[in-house]
């Protein structure tokens, strides 16, 4: 799936767009869990042999981050 693509524009960017919205503002970690899980999803659509490699740069950042 590539960002130009019409099953980007118009399937993908408007189901991400309108759960992020759906979710109430208060609840901002649950926001940021549902764009890493749609970012994992698009990421995965690509080549998902490459999935474990974004989840575990997502966990070492997570860890190192506060460290810094």
């Amino acid at each position: 799936m590539l960002f130009n693509s019409y099953e980007f524009i118009f399937l993908f960017l408007p189901i991400v767009l309108v759960v992020y919205w759906g979710i109430a503002v208060r609840q901002r970690n649950w926001r940021l869990l549902w764009l890493t899980l749609a970012s994992y999803y698009f990421y995965a659509f690509w080549n998902y042999q490459y999935l474990a490699l974004i989840i575990a740069s997502t966990a070492i950042d997570y860890w190192v981050g506060p460290k810094i």
